[in-house]
């Protein structure tokens, strides 16, 4: 058995991190040596190898130390079923990178004169990008919602947007959370001339995204924006007050 025990230095040299981590590994229990020989030296087996080798896949994916113990220690940790979730998430990640790519090479020969982009070409990289940040926040919540059909139909529309009616709406919720600020830091009741515009405000950005709009379904909106804090997170966190909560109320408001 011996003969197949790596000492620190051995192990650093494969895994090509200092002794001194490995040492700080052992100290704080996470990487323990599979015995100490009478000269005191550290040696390591197979499974401790494969240890180190997960411990370093789990530090390449942003986990802190104490978190990955945890992990690796829990009873019911599967290794393939954990880098299988992570290899998913960095599969995202290099399709989200590879578009990027491709639309910069495209965009450096339209500068060269090389080739002609229209305006939709020259924004779609960065719709998409909203798109695979709106999925990972949402997707799963919209589609339980609206079911998947209209889910994805959502994300043609989007996809499909023309150069203005993209900046329309980013114009339509800039506007929207400073007159949200507005009513609220001026106290004034939702049911004014600034409510019943903050509601039209954000039913015309709901009906760019969505072609078949209904009152209902921007009830159904509101009962999202109530039940997930991510959506009042994203509204709160360009706005000096509480306006999702504001926006709740106003919608329910007018919209019955």
């Amino acid at each position: 058995m011996k003969k197949d025990l790596v000492t620190v230095s051995q192990l650093a040299n494969l895994s090509g991190i200092t002794p001194r981590t490995i040492r700080y590994y052992d100290k704080i229990d996470l990487l323990k040596p599979t015995l100490i020989d009478k000269n005191g030296y550290r040696k390591y087996n197979l499974k401790q190898l494969n240890r180190l080798q997960q411990i370093l896949y789990f530090k390449q994916f942003g986990f802190e130390l104490a978190r990955i113990k945890t992990m690796i220690d829990a009873d019911d940790y599967n290794i393939v079923v954990s880098l299988e979730h992570q290899q998913a998430l960095l599969a995202k990640e290099v399709k989200r990178k590879q578009i990027l790519l491709d639309n910069l090479k495209q965009t450096v020969k339209y500068y060269k004169g090389e080739i002609n982009m229209t305006n939709l070409e020259k924004f779609k990289v960065f719709k998409n990008e909203l798109i695979m940040q709106n999925e990972e926040k949402y997707g799963k919540e919209v589609s339980e919602k609206y079911g998947e059909v209209k889910h994805q139909q959502g994300i043609e529309k989007f996809k499909n947007l023309t150069e203005s009616d993209y900046q329309i709406s980013k114009d339509l919720e800039h506007d929207l959370i400073k007159n949200l600020d507005q009513i609220n830091e001026s106290n004034l009741p939702i049911n004014n001339e600034l409510g019943k515009l903050i509601f039209e405000q954000h039913q015309q950005w709901l009906k760019i995204f969505n072609d078949k709009y209904t009152k209902d379904y921007h009830l159904a909106m509101a009962t999202l924006y109530e039940t997930d804090k991510r959506f009042a997170k994203h509204y709160n966190s360009q706005s000096k007050t509480d306006v999702a909560a504001t926006l709740t109320k106003i919608i329910r408001n007018y919209a019955k």
